[in-house]
């Protein structure tokens, strides 16, 4: 019996310390699944803000491609967020660690400890000073890999015509430089970030000379056993290979607040914004007086309109190619400076913040602004609930069902992987998905038959009763359906009347509808 007992001792040690290693891992499970969801919706919420921010108030979006600008925000969003993770990761599963690695070799000799772990400072502060090299590397590769995307979709979308000038040989022979450009900082970038760990375990474990030194003298005098030399060779081999992990944290970290720096002015409206914004009634009334605006050194497109409308209401805004139809609808959206007044339930649209318009108005652009994510994020960005509705009032249900990933599909870099209707019919997802008080639609069914447009319209009505709804068009077709039409005749000035009326003292009006009636006019 009495031999029996060391082996229940052991047994018992053993259980103890399967015990305590599945403790330890179930609060690093905990631990990385609670980080990364949370940092998941700080990615999605930084989008989020970065949409709203960059296509209300950004003026370089005429002048540059809106995807390419999205990508390189939603990129710098994704190194931040990466960053964030990590740091956070480490300091349980490295920080901790080192800090129990240390506690547990000063106990054995504090002396030899701090002579030997002098070499770890050393190669955390090598890698705080190659952090700035590293980022200037990385950010000259992400550069260059933006400019070939452009080129390869400048190549895709006018290859014929490039073909007919003469220039696809030359513009090929552009392509060519520009990537393997892109390949040779690629590598650099790739090398000087990866190549650097083993630099770092090296200075890191310098250390050993000092561990085997002192640890051999100790055994030799008989202040350490065999076992413990054992112990220390080990701790301080796992605390030094930690430590040169935690060193290359340095380079994530800066990467990561490079993008910070670059995505932080747009990254609005503050919390106390938000709070306020989530407090406000829902707009059923739009009041808009002697509202004028036009473009600097440009002739007023729009010059003293008024109207109202109302919770429930869908108005048709119309006229001749150039005359303010979409200018409208960016200051009905509050992205234009305008003279006069709009005012949503007695609250001028001006003096809102970003969040409070974000909040009350929704817009469809005339370009479909697609981020090179899925069709589910695009349609979602940081919004919950349920798609299907939104996908059949945009009439995308038929387009999924021939895509094996439906939802989970990638649109491509701005959209390219789709056709021009399925991408405009996401856009319009997008906006109605977020079932906003008033919701302006450029252009909307540009891309669909005349029985769905109809179909659609009949939807928007019966779905959106609690919206007033614009619709900004030159397609006629449906406007005997909408509760009012605003035409303008492209000198600044306006009629808004009934389709009915309009049809009888407007002749402008009578001729575009009567053109694509296929009708003469008598």
């Amino acid at each position: 019996m009495a031999q029996e007992l060391p082996f229940f001792e052991a047994a018992k040690k053993t259980a103890v310390f399967f015990a305590v290693l599945a403790l330890i891992q179930g609060f690093r499970y905990g631990k990385r699944y609670f980080v990364r969801k949370f940092a998941n919706r700080t990615q999605a919420r930084m989008r989020m803000m970065l949409y709203h921010s960059l296509l209300h108030e950004r003026d370089d979006m005429q002048q540059e491609k809106t995807g390419e600008i999205m990508s390189k925000a939603v990129q710098d969003v994704d190194l931040c967020v990466e960053g964030m993770r990590k740091v956070t990761t480490e300091i349980f599963d490295t920080g901790v660690l080192m800090l129990s690695y240390f506690l547990a070799l000063m106990s054995y000799d504090p002396w030899m400890t701090l002579c030997a772990g002098v070499f770890i400072p050393f190669s955390m502060i090598i890698a705080e000073k190659m952090k700035k090299i590293v980022a200037r590397i990385n950010q000259k590769a992400r550069a260059q890999s933006a400019q070939v995307a452009v080129l390869t979709v400048d190549q895709a979308d006018h290859a014929a015509l490039y073909r007919i000038l003469g220039r696809e040989k030359a513009n090929l022979e552009t392509f060519d430089r520009a990537l393997s450009q892109l390949e040779k900082d690629m590598i650099a970038a790739e090398v000087l970030e990866n190549a650097m760990q083993p630099l770092y375990n090296a200075i890191a474990l310098t250390g050993m000379m000092v561990v085997l030194t002192m640890g051999t003298e100790r055994v030799l005098a008989g202040t350490f056993s065999v076992g413990d030399f054992s112990a220390v060779v080990t701790m301080f081999i796992a605390l030094a290979l930690k430590a040169s992990k935690a060193s290359k944290l340095f380079n994530t970290f800066q990467k990561a607040s490079v993008s910070w720096k670059r995505i932080q002015p747009a990254l609005k409206p503050p919390a106390e914004e938000e709070s306020e914004a989530e407090t406000d009634p829902l707009v059923c009334d739009l009041v808009v007086r002697n509202l004028s605006f036009g473009y600097p050194d440009q002739k007023k497109l729009i010059e003293g309109l008024s109207f109202e409308a109302h919770a429930g209401q869908i108005i048709g805004v119309t006229g001749p190619i150039a005359c303010g139809k979409s200018t409208l609808g960016r200051l009905l959206e509050g992205s234009l400076s305008y003279e006069g007044s709009i005012q949503l339930d007695g609250k001028e649209l001006r003096d809102l913040n970003e969040a409070q318009r974000a909040r009350q108005i929704a817009r469809q652009a005339h370009d479909p602004q697609l981020f090179s994510w899925t069709i589910e994020e695009n349609i979602r960005l940081d919004a919950l609930g349920d798609l299907s509705l939104a996908l059949e009032q945009a009439a995308l249900e038929n387009d999924l069902k021939t895509m094996p990933l439906g939802v989970k599909t990638l649109v491509g870099f701005d959209g390219n992987a789709l056709s021009g209707g399925q991408q405009a019919r996401i856009a319009l997802a997008r906006t109605l998905y977020r079932k906003s008080p008033i919701i302006i639609l450029d252009d909307p069914f540009s891309a669909v038959d005349s029985k769905t447009e109809r179909d659609l319209i009949g939807r928007l009505r019966e779905d959106f009763p609690d919206s007033i709804i614009f619709l900004i068009s030159h397609r006629l077709a449906y406007f005997y359906q909408l509760d009012q039409v605003l035409l303008f005749n492209g000198e600044g000035k306006f009629l808004i009347r009934s389709h009915e009326e309009l049809m009888e003292i407007s002749d402008l009006y009578r001729e575009l509808v009567l053109s694509q009636s296929g009708k003469e006019q008598q």
